[in-house]
This record gives C-alpha cells, structure tokens and sequence, in this order.
C-alpha cells in the first residue's frame, strides 16, 4: 500500500514535504516570529505534546499520535514534559502509566510500585480524575503478579467509591 494524499504535500502533490523543506519552514517562521532561540521539527513535535498534555488529552492518544510503540516510551516523555511543565496531575498519570508498562514487562513488582507511587501523587493533587482507570491498571498488574486477593481488593475499592 502507498500513500497517495499528504497532510502537508510537496510539489509534487503524489510526494510529501522534504526533510529539507521543514527544516527551512521552520526557521522562516522563526525569523518572522522573531524568535532568538533555535526551532527545529523536533521543536514542533514538543510544543504539540505539550498541548495535548494541557488540554487534558489521554496519554494513549497521545501516544498513538506520536507514534510512539509503546507505553512506556510516551510515560517517560509525558513525565519529562510534566515535570518541566508543572502538570502535576499529568505526572502522576504518567508514573501510573509507567509503572502498569512496567509490569506489562513481566516485572510486575516494580511496577505495582511505580503504580502505587503514582495513585498517591495523584490523591495529593486533590482530583478523582481517571481514579477509577488507574485503580483498574493496579488490579491487572497485582493479578499479573498471582496476587489475585489484592487485585481483587483494589476493584473493589473502586466500584465502592463515588468518584
């Protein structure tokens, strides 16, 4: 299969933008933004996730749109972004994120850990928001682990409380 259409054509509508076009793209639009830093492709890419992560968007989408493989690569990034940022419910998202990767991995332990961590940053920002997701991410992972008494308790927990 070949893709016939681009989101941002070249001159040859039947190609897509050269490498080497953005590249000028961007530093164009630098030069009449009048910007002192550097701009890059890259640049474009960070401010994009940024904004995905400000407007609440969910980790997976994001991860889909930045064509990340796997989750533990866009937890990583999300937490590196949320960081910088200040995001501090995003960051506690990620770490859950992370951490149900992790376990995902085989090594269910650690993540239950990263989970565990994450779900208590979380009650610290003082939001219920994707609570229940996040205790249903620590179920799996404790299930995974043969710990199925646990598990069962954290869902528990979850259809129990009003969020």
């Amino acid at each position: 299969y070949r893709q016939m259409t681009w989101l941002f054509p070249g001159q040859r509508p039947q190609c897509p933008l050269t490498q080497t076009t953005v590249w000028r793209i961007c530093q164009q639009a630098r030069a009449a933004a009048q910007l002192v830093k550097p701009v890059s492709p890259h640049t474009l890419r960070h401010c994009f996730a940024t904004h995905l992560l400000e407007e609440a968007t969910d980790l997976r989408r994001i991860q889909i749109l930045m064509g990340h493989r796997a989750a533990q690569e866009t937890a990583e990034r999300a937490i590196a972004l949320s960081a910088e940022h200040g995001f501090t419910f995003w960051l506690a998202a990620a770490k859950i994120l992370r951490g149900w990767a992790i376990a995902e991995q085989g090594r269910q332990e650690a993540g239950i850990t990263q989970i565990q961590e994450g779900l208590a940053a979380l009650r610290a920002t003082g939001t219920g928001i994707g609570r229940p997701y996040y205790l249903c991410c620590l179920a799996e992972a404790l299930m995974a682990a043969g710990r199925l008494n646990d598990g069962l308790s954290v869902l528990a927990e979850r259809a129990s409380h009003r969020y």
